[in-house]
C-alpha cells in the first residue's frame, strides 16, 4: 500500500501521476471521437468554446437542440467535459482533444466568412490542432471550394489538416421526374468543383470523398473517371495528386446494394507520398489500358475516349 502513497502520505490523484501516465489517459479519454460541429460551434456562448476557453459563459447555447439538462453522455460535446475540470487539465490536453475528433461541418461552414466567424472563439494553435474535419454540402454549395478557398482548407492558413473528408448531397431535383438528368449534370459538376480545388490545395494530406447520399453507382464512377481524366489532362501522369479508386463498404443502414453501402475514393497530397496511385497509371487502368505510355493515354484522351 505504501508503494501507492506519495511522500506526503497522501493517495495519488491524476495531477500527481508522471507526464506520461497523464498523457496515456487523455490518449484513452479523447480517442477518435465524432462530434457533430453543427451543435457545438454555435456561438462563443456554446459548450465547445466554453470548453476550450474556461471562460464564464453561460454553457447553454440557445440556437442548441442539447442543453445542460439531457443525458451528459447523450450531448455531442461530451467527451470535452474533462476539458473544464482545471486549468492545468486543459492546458495539458486541449489540443491532444482536438487533434483527436473528427469535427462534422454543416454546409453553411462552406463559406470562409463564414468559417472564420464560426471558429472565432479558437486561437491558431487550437485550429492548427485539427486534423480531421467532414463537410456534408449540396454539391451546389460546393463551388466555393475552387471559387473561395484559395487554395487553402475553408481559406483558412492556421488548419493543417490530416484529412478532410467530402459528403457531396444530391440536389432537390433528383427526387423528381427529372432525377437521373440531375444526377449525370451534376457529375460533371462535381468533377469539375473537386479538379479544379485540388490543383493548389495546400495544408491538406488526404481528402476522402464519400457517396453517402445514394448517387448511383454508374453517376459515382463517372464523377470519379472524370475527375482523373481532369487532373491528368491538367498535370500529365505525375501531378502531384495521387488518387485512391473507389471502394463499397456496408454503412451504418447495412446490407447490400446501392443504398445499403458507402463508396468512396480518396486523393492524396504532399505528406500523403507513398499511398494512392499516380494519376496517368490510374487513368491507364480506367481506360483498360494498364502498363499503356502515358502519352499514347493521352492521345487516347484527345481522340475522345472517356468522359
Amino acid at each position: 500500500m505504501a508503494a501507492t502513497m506519495n511522500p506526503n502520505g497522501t493517495a495519488p490523484t491524476l495531477l500527481t501521476l508522471p507526464a506520461e501516465l497523464r498523457n496515456a489517459i487523455y490518449a484513452y479519454v479523447f480517442a477518435s471521437t465524432e462530434v457533430n460541429a453543427e451543435y457545438i460551434l454555435q456561438d462563443e456562448r456554446s459548450p465547445f468554446a466554453h470548453a476550450l476557453k474556461l471562460d464564464d459563459s453561460p454553457f447553454h447555447s440557445p440556437r442548441s437542440s442539447f442543453s445542460d439538462d439531457a443525458d451528459p453522455a447523450e450531448q455531442p460535446y461530451a467527451h470535452l467535459r474533462p476539458l473544464q475540470v482545471c486549468r492545468q487539465m486543459h492546458t495539458e490536453s486541449a489540443l491532444y482533444a482536438l487533434s483527436h475528433t473528427i469535427y462534422h461541418l454543416p454546409s453553411s461552414l462552406c463559406d470562409p466568412s463564414d468559417f472564420f466567424q464560426r471558429t472565432r472563439c479558437l486561437s491558431p494553435a487550437k485550429l492548427s490542432a485539427l486534423t480531421h474535419l467532414t463537410l456534408s454540402a449540396k454539391i451546389g454549395s460546393l463551388r466555393v471550394l475552387n471559387e473561395s478557398w484559395q487554395n487553402l482548407p475553408f481559406g483558412h492558413p492556421s488548419l493543417r489538416l490530416q484529412k478532410l473528408t467530402l459528403i457531396p448531397l444530391r440536389p432537390d431535383a433528383a427526387k423528381s421526374v427529372w432525377g437521373e438528368i440531375a444526377d449525370l449534370s451534376q457529375a460533371h459538376t462535381l468533377a469539375y468543383i473537386l479538379g479544379e480545388t485540388f490543383r493548389g490545395l495546400r495544408n491538406v494530406a488526404e481528402v476522402e470523398v464519400l457517396n453517402r447520399d445514394y448517387f448511383r453507382s454508374g453517376v459515382w464512377e463517372l464523377v470519379y473517371r472524370t475527375l482523373c481524366y481532369r487532373m491528368f489532362r491538367w498535370g500529365g501522369s505525375k501531378c502531384g495528386v495521387r488518387f485512391e479508386g473507389p471502394v463499397e463498404e456496408a454503412n451504418e443502414l447495412g446490407g447490400v446494394g446501392e443504398r445499403g453501402q458507402t463508396t468512396r475514393f480518396r486523393v492524396f497530397f504532399g505528406e500523403g507520398e507513398g499511398r494512392g496511385t499516380e494519376v496517368g497509371e490510374e487513368v491507364c487502368r480506367l481506360l483498360g489500358q494498364e502498363g499503356t505510355d502515358p502519352r499514347e493515354t493521352e492521345i487516347a484522351l484527345d481522340a475522345g475516349v472517356g468522359p
